[in-house]
């Protein structure tokens, strides 16, 4: 008889086992049946520059691209309205506030200075190019 309360003891309890096999597929289902959003991006082959430093991501950006097209934070906007959108952000940040220029380095030159003159004209008083260490 007390050998019979001991096997009964035994045998009572929670088996979690069909549980964790319930956890482990719906995990494989969520995992599968995801959607991965690609984050767009604008192709860039940046110049290299041994003194190359990190910078904040509150900055304002210009993009060239390799085929000329303008960007502003990520926005595409064409060079006839780059002064105004320039005048925008000038309002909502400081003159001291750095412009980041990232220009393909295939690009011709005289479009880069076409944004910093008028980055600059607008009333930005620091325009930084952005480049990669020599390492990348």
């Amino acid at each position: 008889m007390f050998a019979e309360e001991i096997n009964q003891k035994k045998k009572m309890g929670i088996n979690i086992t069909p549980l964790i096999d319930v956890v482990f597929l719906l995990l494989i289902f969520f995992m599968v049946s995801s959607t991965f959003i690609e984050k767009p991006g604008i192709d860039l082959s940046l110049p290299k520059a041994k003194t190359a430093e990190m910078q904040k991501a509150e900055n304002i950006i210009i993009t060239l691209d390799k085929t000329g097209v303008i960007y502003i934070n990520g926005e595409k906007i064409s060079p006839d309205i780059l002064g105004k959108e320039l005048a925008k952000l000038r309002l909502e940040k400081s003159a001291d506030e750095p412009v980041i220029l990232e220009a393909d380095e295939n690009i011709p030159y005289k479009d880069v200075i076409f944004v910093m003159d008028t980055a600059r004209d607008i009333g930005f008083s620091s325009i930084v190019a952005l480049t990669t260490t020599q390492n990348e």
